[in-house]
């Protein structure tokens, strides 16, 4: 023989005739012999050798070779192999590789080394990567379809939040389907696809959901940024057309500002704006369509709606139960609260041209005051509005109400919106006097907008009891100020989690969409402790501290029945189980005897 098996250079060229990169380390993960030389290292001149080396000395790619170095301590630490896949990028050409490692031992069973092979498994990575966006991708649109959005919807780590959840539907899709044929309907699709796209940014997500849905998850992106996309989408789509008509898509938005809010819950939201888009865009649709071109309705952009829906949102946190009302004086758009639009038969939150429909409820004899008063505010003749009148509710019934408003200007002194409230007087108070908080008729109405717009949310009730031993004890005075400093406490512990109510008492409800059912015990314990060791005076109080939560999933009953679950469970905590927090489960749990037969 002419040559030694023990020979290094023998291995290397032996081994080296076959596909593989095989390769062999010491204890120190420092190469023994490699049977080839790859172009991902630094491999410099014709006498330059690996032997000697680690993957620390060698690899272009410092984050591949710091995880081939992790990967060796813990081989020679455990004797335990690894398999796993890396990609290299090299002079803008990508390559994936197959790393498999085995640990090598001596006869007294101790690790010597590692022996390594490494395939390149580009081509069958690439074929399982097209295979993937195959089976991911709408066809149609090129976009990621429904079964990807499943898989991913909820996958979104910690810092890619604040998430923003944006639906679009294309409106009058049928229309076009049936006047122009399927294969113009589907060029709207596409269209629309294409606007997203270009209007989003290179992190989105963009999926078609649906017939003529599509829904973009956008990481990293406030609500103004959001809204900009938004925009930037209307305008593209506007540009395009189908046949000689002219195109539009209706968006909805909502935010999800960290991981404790369910991207379910907000792509609920933002579907039910998305479907209010829809409405007005109708409402547009008429009006433009009306014999007097005057009537016609002005652009109602994202950017206006999204004004008029945070003057909204802020008005009914001050309210106190009345009625909120915000007009856009520039597009004759308005929004009202649910609660009136329910009690007086109106077409919808959003209304164009509200004025001319709440006139027509408007008592007769009341009529031509509340009109002069309305057109003198539109006129620029008056800046505010303070009056009161009968209106008619939706069973023809007239309630007296009383009605202010204000007119909200630009910097340049433009009149911008005109908000206030309307007080029905025939109505319940929906204001706790002694907390300011709403109390549990505001709670009802609450939830049954939830249960119209089958909206999930959490509930926690968190009570007190023997709290009259603290009214014998100290006084009520005394007892006032401590009911202060627990809500006080409340409003610390879950600010912008939710709605507080006063539903009883010394009983609070939490509704929300922030914190997740199996989240909630943990919420509650710490509040307790808080709550227990409350001092108010100096005095310590060490108060019974008991709670129940129950998530609002089931919607085939009526939110009366679901609350008397929630109560009946606090009423288990209090008084079998010493406090204890109690989640109500709709499914298994056995229902209270009042409720029994009204819940699925």
């Amino acid at each position: 023989m002419d040559y030694e098996l023990n020979d290094l250079d023998f291995v290397e060229r032996t081994l080296g005739a076959l596909p593989s990169l095989i390769y062999f380390k010491d204890r120190d993960c420092r190469y023994v012999f490699s049977t080839k030389h790859w172009n991902h290292i630094n491999a410099d001149g014709d006498n330059w050798t690996i032997r000697g080396k680690t993957d620390l000395d060698i690899r272009k790619d410092r984050g591949n070779a710091l995880l081939a170095m992790e990967e060796d301590r813990k081989i020679i630490a455990t004797g335990v192999g690894s398999t796993y896949t890396i990609r290299e990028c090299v002079d803008g050409v990508g390559e994936y590789m197959e790393v498999i490692k085995r640990p090598v031992f001596d006869d007294n069973g101790q690790v010597i080394g590692i022996a390594g092979l490494i395939n390149d498994i580009t081509e069958k990575e690439e074929l399982r990567m097209r295979w993937e966006r195959s089976a991911y991708t709408d066809a149609l649109t090129g976009l990621y379809n429904r079964r990807y959005f499943d898989d991913v919807k909820d996958s979104f780590e910690r810092h890619q939040y604040p998430l923003a959840v944006i639906m679009a539907d294309c409106d009058n899709l049928k229309t076009v389907n049936d006047h122009l044929g399927h294969g113009a309907g589907d060029g709207f699709i596409r269209s629309a696809a294409v606007a997203l796209k270009s209007a989003m940014p290179a992190e989105a997500l963009i999926f078609r959901i649906g017939g003529d849905e599509f829904v973009a998850l956008v990481p990293n992106t406030d609500e103004k940024e959001a809204l900009a996309y938004i925009e930037r989408a209307s305008q593209l789509v506007e540009q395009m057309s189908v046949g000689s008509g002219a195109l539009s898509v209706s968006f909805g938005l909502s935010m999800v500002p960290n991981r404790l809010e369910l991207v379910e819950h907000a792509i609920q939201r933002a579907d039910e704006e998305m479907y209010q888009a829809k409405r007005i865009h109708h409402l547009a649709a008429a009006a433009a369509a009306a014999d007097d071109p005057e009537s016609a309705a002005v652009e109602f952009s994202s950017s206006r709606k999204y004004m008029l829906d945070t003057l909204h949102a802020a008005f009914e946190e001050v309210a106190g139960g009345a009625y909120v009302y915000v007009c856009d004086m520039v597009s004759m758009y308005s929004k009202w609260s649910e609660p009136a639009v329910r009690r007086f038969g109106l077409p919808g939150e959003y209304m164009y041209d509200a004025g001319a429909l709440w006139e027509e409820h408007v008592h007769p004899d009341d009529r031509q005051l509340y009109h002069d008063s309305i057109e003198a505010i539109f006129t620029g003749e008056d800046e505010s509005h303070d009056m009161q009148y009968r209106a008619a509710d939706k069973d023809g019934a007239y309630v007296l109400c009383t009605c202010r408003g204000k007119v909200l200007c630009s910097e340049d002194g433009t009149p911008e919106f005109f908000a206030g409230t309307i007080r029905d007087n025939g109505n319940v108070r929906y204001t706790d006097d002694l907390t300011s908080l709403q109390n549990h008729y505001a709670l009802f109405d609450r939830l049954d907008a939830l249960f119209q717009k089958r909206e999930r949310a959490c509930m926690m009730l968190v009570g007190i009891d023997h709290f009259s031993a603290i009214n014998e004890t100290w006084g009520y005075e005394f007892g006032n100020m401590v009911i202060h400093k627990i809500v006080q406490l409340l409003k610390q512990e879950f600010r912008n989690e939710g709605c507080l109510y006063r539903v009883d008492g010394v009983r609070f409800v939490l509704l929300t969409h922030s914190i997740r059912i199996n989240e909630m015990q943990e919420r509650f314990e710490a509040l307790k402790e808080k709550l227990r060791t409350l001092a108010v005076e100096g005095r310590a109080l060490d108060m019974f501290v008991f709670g129940s939560a129950l998530e609002v999933k089931s919607f085939d009953s009526n939110p009366r029945a679901l609350y008397a679950c929630l109560e009946h469970s606090s009423n288990v905590s209090r008084d079998e189980l010493s406090g204890a927090f109690r989640v109500f489960d709709i499914e298994h749990d056995e229902l209270p005897p009042r409720v029994a037969g009204t819940l699925q």
